[in-house]
């Protein structure tokens, strides 16, 4: 259809396409994958440098265009109305000053926006001033879910808040600003106090530290670096005056506790075991984009975007700061 939206991927490796290419049924988690499926995109060109990656990208997915490097794509076509930026982070900023000459309606990034946090800043007001929207990736903002915990916690169902506690590997940057987004969102701003330690896995620029912050009203948060050789986590947990709440298996469930009387110690009050919620994570890239679809023809707001990219960005500029210090 010709009223189809226009999309440029840059970078054609898993989150792009990989997870997508060999799999039969199951969740689309990639990016060629939900733009795909979604008949009001079309995927019009793509952009990796390493040929035979390009090749297969172009032949999966049906794609017409594909090129070497972005200045190529831009000679030949300078007009997109989605272009997803899927490339390593240390090419985010370089791929975005020059994203910022070509005429695109809706930049959809992996996370973070950039790894330096000044540059995010300015490439953001440049691209506000020239009209363009920013969604990145923080795939939990795209669930009703996250949303309507947001409203328990804020209804006082379940207390004030007594600490959180989260596990994490891979980078503070990389995977631990997803925590800092995700509890950001639910609980409000962190202020870093102490790093508690850093793991040895072989990270120079974006090191895995475990790290102890505060909430604006002093609740304590301790996010544990582990070692994604052993094993890869992504879990946080909100203890509450009534309750906790966790989210396990990488986001996938949320359970929720509420407090009982024990079974044997009558007179003590203690954790249920709790109910399990799925929170529909594998289908985190398909309502990515159509929040995008929706958001370029209906002005409806993106779930995810480039505010709180930047704050998420700004904490982690903060506490890898504290190791220089």
């Amino acid at each position: 259809m010709s009223d189809n939206l226009s999309v440029l991927i840059i970078g054609c490796g898993d989150i792009a396409s990989g997870f997508d290419e060999n799999v039969g049924t199951g969740p689309i988690l990639s990016h060629a994958g939900a733009f795909k499926s979604d008949g009001r995109f079309k995927i019009v060109a793509c952009v990796e440098p390493n040929a035979e990656r390009r090749a297969k990208f172009m032949a999966t997915w049906d794609v017409e265009e594909g090129y070497h490097d972005l200045m190529s794509c831009l000679n030949k076509r300078n007009h997109f109305d989605v272009v997803s930026i899927c490339a390593p982070t240390e090419h985010h900023c370089s791929l975005l000053d020059i994203l910022i000459k070509a005429q695109v309606r809706c930049i959809f990034a992996e996370k973070p926006l950039t790894d330096n946090s000044e540059r995010s800043k300015a490439i953001i007001k440049s691209f506000k001033k020239a009209g363009t929207s920013i969604a990145v990736n923080y795939l939990r903002r795209w669930g009703g879910w996250l949303g309507e915990l947001r409203e328990e916690l804020h209804s006082g169902e379940w207390g004030n808040l007594q600490g959180v506690g989260g596990l994490y590997a891979k980078g503070l940057l990389n995977c631990g600003s997803h925590f800092f987004d995700l509890v950001h969102y639910l609980i409000g701003p962190l202020e870093p106090r102490t790093i508690l330690g850093r793991i040895d896995d072989g990270r120079v620029k974006d090191p895995t530290l475990s790290v102890f912050l505060e909430t604006e009203f002093g609740a304590p948060v301790n996010l544990i670096g582990t070692n994604a050789n052993t094993f890869f986590p992504f879990e946080v947990s909100l203890v509450m005056d009534k309750g906790q709440l966790s989210l396990e298996n990488l986001g996938f469930e949320l359970r929720k506790r509420r407090v009982v009387s024990h079974s044997v110690y009558r007179h003590q009050q203690t954790l249920g075991c709790g109910d399990w919620q799925a929170t529909g994570l594998d289908s985190a890239m398909i309502n990515a984009v159509n929040n995008i679809y929706e958001h370029l023809t209906l002005d409806v707001p993106l779930a995810s975007n480039d505010s709180n990219a930047l704050y998420a960005e700004e904490l982690c500029a903060k506490i890898l700061a504290m190791t220089k210090g």
